[in-house]
């Protein structure tokens, strides 16, 4: 009893090495973590959806398009934009022939 004190005992610990691995279910706990935020370790309950408020209320999560997106939009105007000129170039100029011809009758 003299080497024995309540304030001195430590808890056990608890070694554990787990020995069977399954990579799905390591990947499938990685997808839900990162689904639920928890990006680190220092995950604090909560935090998302403070995050997921902040950006609502400021307008940053509106989806923006990426560089991709805008580029494929761009060049879809453009290419729209110079049909509708080689469109009206066609109409303008056939309307000119037609005079031109109807004069020199």
């Amino acid at each position: 009893m003299f080497g024995m004190s309540a304030f001195n005992r430590k808890a056990r610990q608890f070694t554990h090495i787990p020995i069977f691995y399954d990579p799905e279910k390591e990947a499938r706990e990685q997808r839900d973590a990162h689904a639920r935020g928890e990006k680190d370790k220092n995950y604090t309950p909560g935090r998302y959806l403070h995050t997921q408020r902040r950006n609502r209320i400021l307008g940053i999560d509106r989806i923006k398009p990426t560089i991709n997106v805008k580029r494929v939009m761009l060049t879809r105007l453009l290419i729209a934009m110079c049909l509708l000129i080689v469109i009206a170039y066609m109409i303008v100029n056939s309307d000119i022939l037609v005079k031109i011809i109807q004069l020199q009758k």
